[in-house]
Parts: C-alpha cells; sequence; structure tokens
C-alpha cells in the first residue's frame, strides 16, 4: 500500500470578491460610517456641554435623573448611531441586490436560451460586466463551433466516399469532444 503525499497543500482557487461590484460599496460604506461616526462625537459633545452649562450652578441640587448625564447621552446617541445604521444597511442590501441582478438576469436568460439550445446572441444585452463578457464570448465560441459542425455535415452526401465519411466523422468528433479543462 502506497501513500501518495504531496509538497504543497490543495487549495481552492475560488475567490469570491468582485471589485466592480463591492469596491465601491464598500467604499461607500466605510465613508458613511466614518462620517456618522464623527457625527455622533460632535454630537455628544454639543450635547454635554449644553448639558454641562445647565448644571455649573446648580451644584447643591439633587440631579432629576437616576443616570449620570454621560452614560444618558451616550445612550440617546448609540441607539441613533443603532437606528441610522440599520437603515443604512438595508439600503446597501438592496443596492447590492439591484446590482447583483443586474449580473446574474441576463446571466440566466442567456442559459435558459442555451438550454433551449438558442445559440443566437441575446438581444439587448449588455456585457458590462466581466462574467457577462466571459459568457457571451463562450457563445459566440459555441456558435462558431455549431456552424463548423453544420457546414461538415453539409458537405456530406449520398456519394461521399468511405475516406471523405471518416475524414468528416473525425472533424465533427474533434469540434464536439469536450478536453480535460472543459473547453471543447
Amino acid at each position: 500500500m502506497s501513500q501518495h503525499t504531496t509538497s504543497a497543500p490543495q487549495r481552492r482557487r475560488r475567490c469570491y470578491i468582485d471589485r466592480v461590484l463591492q469596491g465601491p460599496l464598500l467604499a461607500g460604506l466605510l465613508l458613511f460610517e466614518l462620517l456618522l461616526f464623527i457625527a455622533a462625537l460632535l454630537l455628544l459633545q454639543h450635547n454635554l456641554t449644553v448639558a454641562v452649562e445647565q448644571q455649573i450652578y446648580r451644584a447643591h441640587q439633587l440631579p432629576t435623573s437616576t443616570l449620570p448625564m454621560l452614560v444618558e447621552e451616550l445612550l440617546w446617541v448609540g441607539l441613533w448611531l443603532i437606528g441610522i445604521n440599520v437603515v443604512a444597511i438595508a439600503l446597501m442590501a438592496r443596492l447590492w441586490s439591484g446590482m447583483v441582478r443586474r449580473v446574474v438576469n441576463p446571466l440566466q436568460h442567456m442559459l435558459g436560451a442555451v438550454a433551449q439550445l438558442d445559440l443566437r446572441p441575446a438581444e439587448g444585452m449588455c456585457a458590462e460586466h466581466e462574467v457577462l463578457q466571459q459568457a457571451d464570448l463562450w457563445l459566440r465560441h459555441e456558435r462558431e463551433r455549431c456552424r463548423q459542425i453544420h457546414a461538415l455535415v453539409a458537405q456530406l452526401d449520398a456519394e461521399t466516399t468511405a475516406d471523405g465519411l471518416h475524414t468528416t466523422l473525425q472533424a465533427v468528433r474533434r469540434l464536439t469532444s469536450i478536453s480535460a479543462n472543459g473547453k471543447g
């Protein structure tokens, strides 16, 4: 019994990060969060300044609130931050799904047509994303391959010799075979 060892560990090579879709969205979200944090700090500083101004000459009065002033202001600012973040995340999820739909819907339409053996170019499909460009390139390649097969089969007639039939059959097999890397 022999053991097979490899020198390098096997790794997946799939990358699920799409800089075209995720880049501007992530940059916008980070900028928004930074501005929101700065605004929250400024609001907290303003509210604490106002509260200190109101309480500066009331040193001997009992506090009207059970929570210290700082904790109360932090709670209010924290609630506002959470609320604004929930709205921002909902908006970003909507934008993200719209961006993904603009790529997936044309691709699904193209693959549905291919499943029906319709290799005609899709009407009105703009390949603005790399995935759509690659799918369109693959579709053109398949269309050309089918044209070549059609031309080879059209050359056959009842009087084709055995050698001619064998040559044509080899050419058709070459065009219809799938190699190990998945390309025809």
